[in-house]
């Protein structure tokens, strides 16, 4: 089997701008994409992670509704003993190791799989991982964890279509004390889990904050520690908000609920990173 030979990993964390990160960086002549941002294969294997499944059913059902002829033609190909390079091969073959490495297209240099749930793999996936690839490189970005935690609770009201402003608080706690809400905010496992399986200059800790505030700056960063050129953007794109939750004010409870439940994840970062402690000085009354 052939192996990835340059692999651009995003772990997350959730709702902290791994979208907006990743539509830069497909913009790249450097890096190869697949169908979806979120591959979610290793969660797959290793967590027993239903959306890599869910994402690839979706997308062949939709390819099946919208090109039959193409599908029919692929299926009458594989029929005859031919096994295309296309679209319809990457998709419908079986989900294993040969089947993700051939689901990336173009011809740069590094491949992109920023999925978020990576955040919760263990030492034998970052194994796999690497069996799989040659070389790694894997950013981590973390948003401050009460922040982060009041967007995922606005994230699961958009998600179910429900107005979150028209919620009552116990609806709102409701949603809020869903263990992930919490859980998704303590990053410090998934710095151990990195650091012990990557050495440090493979490694990019990032914040939320920080690269939103200073998007150009972050871009020509990450392009730098690639060693790749660095990427000019029009302001268009470079301002644009890519998955973002729009802002609704959570009842005071809510927010005194999830702020002691997340301010122990939070001096941990802190205190293992100290730039994290810059990145989200404006909550420090959190």
């Amino acid at each position: 089997m052939n192996r990835i030979p340059d692999l651009l990993l995003c772990v997350g964390a959730q709702k902290s701008g791994t979208t907006w990160l990743y539509n830069r960086m497909a913009e790249h002549e450097d890096t190869r994409t697949s169908l979806f941002k979120e591959m979610h294969y290793f969660t797959t294997v290793h967590n027993r992670n239903l959306q890599g499944p869910a994402l690839k059913a979706e997308a062949m059902r939709q390819m099946i509704e919208k090109e039959p002829r193409r599908v029919a033609e692929y299926f009458r190909a594989l029929a005859t003993g031919e096994t295309p390079e296309n679209d319809e091969h990457r998709l419908f073959r079986p989900m294993n190791d040969e089947w993700y490495v051939g689901m990336f297209r173009g011809n740069g240099r590094y491949t992109l799989d920023f999925t978020p749930a990576y955040a919760k793999l263990g030492d034998e996936a970052h194994a796999h991982i690497q069996r799989i690839s040659e070389r790694q490189k894997v950013i981590f970005v973390m948003r401050e964890p009460l922040d982060r935690a009041l967007s995922a609770v606005r994230y699961l009201f958009k998600g179910r279509g429900q107005n979150i402003a028209t919620a009552t608080e116990a609806e709102i706690m409701d949603v809020a004390r869903n263990p992930q809400i919490v859980k998704l905010s303590n990053y410090k496992k998934t710095i151990d889990t990195l650091e012990r399986n990557y050495a440090a200059e493979n490694l990019r800790f990032l914040f939320y904050e920080t690269m939103m505030n200073e998007k150009a700056r972050t871009l020509d960063a990450i392009c730098d520690w690639l060693e790749i050129s660095r990427l000019s953007l029009p302001s268009e794109k470079l301002e644009a908000r890519d998955n973002s939750t729009a802002a609704a004010d959570i009842p005071a409870a809510v927010v005194d609920y999830l702020a002691e439940a997340t301010t122990p994840f939070r001096a941990s970062v802190e205190a293992r990173l100290p730039e994290a402690r810059e990145a989200w000085a404006k909550f420090a009354s959190a």
